[in-house]
């Protein structure tokens, strides 16, 4: 679906792999189900998951526009379903990813920083 463009599918399968993961493989917890629940109830996501392994951690939303009118809508509906935790909430533009550019290791730098912008919300 990413490779063709298909926004719309490709979030409905963010959903369905959160969907999966929370219950079949039970590696979710109630603050991920709460930030994806938020994200998906809004009408500027198109689809959310958990990321990384489970049991607490992060959630990834697909905005369908504005990031900024997404992180305003989750922030407090966040906050409600988790009775009064507070979300940090990072907007990131998708990148090339990981890649080799050189095989020779005499060249290589080590990275240190990963690139995200913050809205102050």
């Amino acid at each position: 679906a990413a490779q063709r463009e298909d926004w719309i599918t490709f979030g409905k399968l963010l959903n369905q792999a959160h969907d999966s993961l929370a219950k079949l493989y039970e590696v979710s917890c109630p603050e991920l189900d709460a930030a994806c629940q938020a994200a998906i109830e809004s009408p500027h996501c198109l689809g959310a998951r958990m990321m990384g392994g489970g049991f607490g951690g992060c959630a990834i939303a697909l905005c369908n526009g504005d990031p900024a009118a997404l992180a305003q809508y989750i922030a407090p509906r966040f906050t409600e379903l988790t009775n009064g935790n507070v979300a940090t909430i990072f907007t990131a533009f998708p990148g090339p990813g990981a890649q080799l550019l050189s095989s020779d290791a005499s060249t290589w730098t080590p990275v240190y920083d990963i690139a995200f912008y913050q809205d102050n919300i």
